[in-house]
């Protein structure tokens, strides 16, 4: 996959397989969205992914408080030896080109 991409234990984003070594590798996810830009633009498609991103993170973060844990089957690649089967971290497909309007959230089996 090549393009713009942020990605953790937990959860992947991308834009149609586009990826950033700045999102990866310095961890920097700072981007704006311009609304006087086309949704495709460059900024604006990065500020898509870091902020799917960051919404699949928090979602986690916050049932993993409730109960939606390892042993119960959470999404991560990495489960810490504390159950469940891991390397099952959710896709975030912001501005899905495959349809007009659209994202994915795709959850794979444990």
């Amino acid at each position: 996959m090549t393009g713009l991409r942020s990605r953790g234990n937990n959860a992947v984003a991308f834009a149609d397989g586009w990826t950033t070594a700045q999102s990866e590798e310095t961890r920097v996810f700072k981007y704006e969205y311009n609304t006087n830009q086309d949704p495709k633009a460059g900024a604006n498609r990065n500020a898509a992914v870091v902020n799917g991103f960051y919404i699949a993170n928090t979602v986690h973060d916050f049932t993993y408080r409730y109960g939606f844990t390892e042993a119960a089957f959470n999404f991560q690649t990495n489960n810490f030896n504390k159950g469940g089967s891991g390397n099952d971290r959710v896709m975030v497909w912001a501005q899905n080109s495959e349809e007009w309007n659209n994202a994915r959230f795709i959850t794979p089996p444990e």
